[in-house]
């Protein structure tokens, strides 16, 4: 994943204003719990939550885990709509918007 991650970044900064390549190296940066390069590239990617709605979410959690919870809390509420349940998805929603079980 590591290689995966190197390479992803590697595009993307070659080519910032390729929106797909700041996806593709956000999502790697997700995976491997990079969460400032998740943000990152994330951010750069300008991500619509009706179009991406996982990869919003993936900015809210690595928002989240970077300690920005109002950046996380609008991401989140931007996506929830479109995503579908899962305690994975429960639990971040309990952490970032305080909602109780």
């Amino acid at each position: 994943l590591q290689s995966v991650q190197e390479t992803a970044r590697e595009f993307a900064d070659r080519y910032p204003a390729y929106r797909p390549a700041q996806q593709l190296a956000g999502e790697a940066a997700y995976r491997g719990s990079n969460w400032r390069d998740a943000v990152k590239y994330l951010d750069r990617a300008a991500l619509s939550a009706e179009t991406s709605p996982d990869l919003v979410f993936y900015l809210a959690v690595a928002r989240f885990e970077t300690g920005d919870l109002e950046g996380s809390r609008t991401a989140l509420r931007s996506a929830l709509p479109r995503l579908a349940p899962s305690p994975f998805l429960d639990r971040y929603v309990k952490n970032i918007l305080g909602v109780p079980d």
